[in-house]
């Protein structure tokens, strides 16, 4: 519903008895937990859509809200819609998800190539992401991470 004048009487905003009132907290903090793992505290409004909670984590963090992919219990929360509409509490669980990232890659000969990935590429698209920036064949890649292979899939 709308929300009520401040200092207007019970009488002058038409109240009678056996109403009905609603309260709805003014914000509410939710705890975002970034790429890194770290858990960031967020005061919001019930009013501020997924857009709005971005740029609020990106006054936290620095993530831009263009990378951020924010979600709820593993679903993504939809754009447009405020934070009451989404059903979203004081103390729920956020995690922000990178929309993409950006791997250094050392070739054989020892340069470093940045390629730009997303989350759930398979080490069979980074190959080819390689390949479009090197021209080297995925065939002839071997992916390894800390000394160990990279599994295909």
């Amino acid at each position: 519903g709308q929300e009520l004048p401040e200092r207007k009487s019970a009488k002058d905003i038409g109240l009678n008895d056996g109403d009905d009132l609603e309260v709805e907290p003014k914000s509410l903090t939710v705890n975002v937990e970034m790429p890194d793992g770290t858990k960031v505290p967020v005061e919001i409004s019930p009013k501020d859509t997924s857009g709005d909670i971005k740029q609020k984590i990106e006054r936290k963090t620095g993530m831009s809200p263009t990378k951020q992919i924010l979600k709820k219990d593993g679903q993504e929360l939809p754009e447009r819609k405020s934070a009451k509409d989404i059903g979203l509490n004081d103390g729920d669980d956020l995690e922000v998800e990178p929309k993409s990232l950006t791997v250094n890659v050392e070739m054989p000969d020892g340069t470093k190539v940045p390629v730009e990935i997303s989350p759930k590429d398979t080490s069979g698209d980074i190959k080819q992401k390689i390949e479009r920036k090197t021209g080297m064949s995925p065939t002839k890649q071997i992916l390894k991470k800390d000394g160990q292979e990279l599994p295909e899939r």
